[in-house]
């Protein structure tokens, strides 16, 4: 029998807790809401695993979550969270609360971008890839790379939602990260779309103008991807990806801005090369738990911690 993982998608808005094995084996769910203090967030996070009914069976908790993180299990700080927009979370460990609340139960840790790239690479939209790019566009913007099956990190992870970008010649807003102005994070993320329309972007009508300008910089972030890394596919992700149509309109975006330059051995190599992520997409099976790339990505973190300490590795 397969063990059992918790996963958990640690976001800017919310947690989203799972226990289980696969996209087709969820167990328990619970989202829990983030709070400017982790310590709340994380009780909640330790209450929904003693509550799920399977804590006893669950081998290994893995975290997909936002950053920037200390990622080498090796180090002293392994889990910890530095300099971040996320209010009242800089310095904190969620690594180390989980394995002070769960003590034996080995504990992980992936960006949530990572950690997403991972399920779309083993279940989803990167299946029988070599390589791929993970983006995510919600409460903020990410990116993660696979080539060969491993994920790219080098001195730390990748930083991709603070790539600069060039602007819209109709588009005056400055952006709204607060170390950058307007790298995409600043200008296509949710919080982005809000402040520069007055409206939360889920309540916006598909063909809002807003959109235009949402395309136009991920179709050029696309484009910066595959002149940068090359890879198979793209794979985009996040709240704002729920949009009808919008992945269309990043495409043409994609096209313009690679200016013919890339080959494509098909016509509508494009349309597979950059694709929405396989949680996000319209007419997903009904399921009865939320699920998401980041808690799926979890539970293959989770995997990874069990393998570690089975090594005896950090």
């Amino acid at each position: 029998m397969s063990p059992l993982f918790g996963g958990v998608d640690c976001g800017g808005t919310k947690f989203l807790c799972v226990v289980g094995t696969s996209p087709d084996d969820i167990r328990a769910s619970r989202v829990v809401k983030t709070e400017t203090d982790p310590r709340i967030t994380m009780a909640g996070v330790a209450e929904f695993f003693r509550d799920c009914g399977h804590l006893d069976d669950i081998a290994a908790i893995g975290l997909a979550s936002f950053g920037p993180l200390d990622l080498s299990p090796a180090s002293p700080t392994y889990g910890g969270i530095r300099v971040t927009t996320k209010p009242g979370w800089d310095g904190f460990n969620q690594v180390a609360w989980l394995r002070e609340a769960f003590g034996e139960i080995p504990v992980g840790i992936q960006t949530d971008v990572g950690g997403a790239a991972m399920a779309e690479a083993t279940w989803g939209q990167g299946r029988g890839c070599d390589s791929l790019c993970y983006i995510t566009v919600g409460t903020g913007v990410g990116g993660a790379h696979i080539s060969g099956g491993r994920l790219m990190n080098g001195h730390s992870h990748s930083e991709m939602g603070h790539m600069t970008m060039r602007r819209h010649p109709d588009h005056d807003y400055p952006g709204c990260c607060k170390y950058h102005g307007d790298c995409i994070e600043g200008l296509v993320s949710g919080p982005a779309i809000r402040d520069w329309t007055g409206t939360p972007g889920e309540a916006l009508p598909p063909d809002h103008p807003a959109f235009d300008y949402v395309a136009h910089y991920l179709g050029q972030m696309c484009a910066n991807v595959f002149f940068s890394t090359s890879p198979e596919r793209i794979v985009l992700g996040g709240g704002v990806m729920a949009k009808p149509g919008l992945i269309d309109r990043i495409r043409d975006s994609a096209n313009a801005h690679l200016a013919g330059y890339l080959y494509w051995p098909t016509p509508d190599r494009i349309g597979q090369a950059i694709t929405v992520s396989e949680w996000v997409r319209d007419g997903r099976p009904a399921t009865a738990h939320p699920v998401n790339a980041g808690a799926l990505g979890g539970l293959l973190v989770a995997r990874e911690a069990l393998e570690r300490k089975e090594r005896g590795t950090p």
